[in-house]
């Protein structure tokens, strides 16, 4: 029979369904990737239930009222079945966005969700395939909303960056800080911002790669 440490007499549950023992024997729920956690089925989810998932460190809590959106999912997964949203609990995410020669000017690469605000401490390139072609061409990384929302003013700055820069052989690389970093740096997403891709002179006809953002999450 169950004893608390005092000698007190602890009777069992009557009932215990499968997420209640998931919580009770299973702090928190390792899953091999994000697709594995978003394919738990409902019955296992309860609301608070907090997750890991073992292929990139990444912490998640379950949330089975939220309805917010990411489509990246990067701080929001929805559950391949049944209602709910996992919520990203680190303190700092780093974003890794597509992008292309062909992505069209002002394309939304991310879009803050609901629940969250983001501190921006840096944006860089990686680049897969070389960025070449068309004429000048240039691009870089703004919001759609001010005081970020001149073209290159989070990446690229005014003049973009160029295909010197944009090269598979460089891998990751810095490129040009906006002139949102040039004062004293704050740079502040609330819900609903929106990171966009800037064809700041031409378009390139070729390359592909990624935008990196390493951000601090304050709400």
């Amino acid at each position: 029979m169950p004893f608390s440490h005092s000698g007190k007499f602890i009777a069992p549950p009557s009932f215990v369904d499968r997420a209640q023992l998931l919580s009770a024997h299973k702090n928190v729920y390792a899953a091999s990737t994000r697709a594995a956690l978003r394919a738990l089925v409902s019955e296992l989810r309860h609301d608070g239930l907090q997750a890991v998932v073992q292929a990139d460190g990444s912490r998640w809590v379950f949330s089975k009222t939220s309805t917010a959106a990411d489509t990246t999912n990067n701080l929001v997964m929805t559950p391949d079945a049944g209602s709910g949203r996992w919520l990203r609990a680190d303190s700092a995410v780093h974003l890794k966005l597509a992008i292309a020669f062909d992505t069209a000017d002002a394309a939304v690469l991310f879009t803050v969700p609901t629940g969250f605000r983001l501190a921006i401490e840096r944006l860089w390139w990686e680049s897969t395939a070389n960025f070449t072609g068309g004429t000048n061409s240039a691009i870089g990384v703004s919001t759609a909303t001010a005081p970020h929302e001149t073209k290159g003013d989070l990446l690229g700055g005014a003049g973009g960056d160029v295909a010197a820069t944009l090269a598979a052989a460089n891998g990751n690389v810095g490129g040009t800080i906006g002139a949102s970093f040039g004062s004293n740096g704050v740079v502040v997403l609330p819900a609903g911002a929106i990171l966009r891709f800037d064809r700041i002179v031409d378009a390139f006809t070729a390359g592909t790669g990624f935008v990196h953002c390493l951000a601090r999450v304050i709400s």
